[in-house]
């Protein structure tokens, strides 16, 4: 992430010309399930949910979005995906991406009970104790409904998949799955 990124992310008011301090709206997006720390809600709209497939580099950490067109060429490689827009209490947006098919995982079948769960209640997650799955916990106190604001899906995935959206075979990571190790 670069340090303009960051600063963007940091920034909450602006200053207007009329020395009345104006919110922006939160352009970071994150790709991931939230921190165990933090309550979230879960957008409910099925607007804001969306199959995708995606794939991984090696060695790094977060997804790449595939293009139709790339779905094709790399699907020995990608992975099907749910992609749910949500926010942290923190005003933190992200896009969690769910594995397909939901069946059977155990890890995938606790996170798809609390993402029902949060289409209408905060909750924050961790780990279980018997380390098998998810836990939900709801606040001890009534939260604000969320401010998801006005943004498109469209948009909250153009914001989180900035440099990372493979649409042809001369990405270097589709170069990699296409004629190096990747499909071996």
């Amino acid at each position: 992430m670069s340090d303009s990124d960051l600063a963007i992310q940091h920034l909450s008011l602006v200053r207007a010309d009329s020395g009345c301090d104006v919110p922006l709206q939160n352009t970071v997006v994150t790709v991931g399930r939230p921190e165990g720390s933090r309550y979230f809600q879960i957008h409910p709209s099925p607007d804001m949910r969306i199959e995708v497939a995606t794939i991984k580099a090696p060695h790094e950490s977060g997804p790449y979005l595939l293009t139709d067109e790339m779905q094709v060429v790399l699907q020995r490689v990608s992975k099907r995906m749910l992609l749910y827009a949500g926010i942290t209490s923190l005003r933190e947006k992200f896009l969690w991406p769910l594995s397909l098919p939901v069946d059977g995982n155990r890890w995938t079948l606790s996170a798809a009970e609390i993402i029902q769960i949060a289409q209408t209640k905060w909750i924050r997650m961790e780990q279980n104790t018997e380390g098998t799955g998810w836990q939900g916990y709801l606040p001890s106190r009534v939260r604000a409904a969320p401010d998801y604001g006005t943004q498109t899906l469209q948009e909250w995935i153009t914001a989180a998949f900035r440099d990372r959206v493979i649409s042809n075979e001369k990405h270097p990571l589709a170069e990699y799955y296409i004629l190096g190790p990747g499909l071996e």
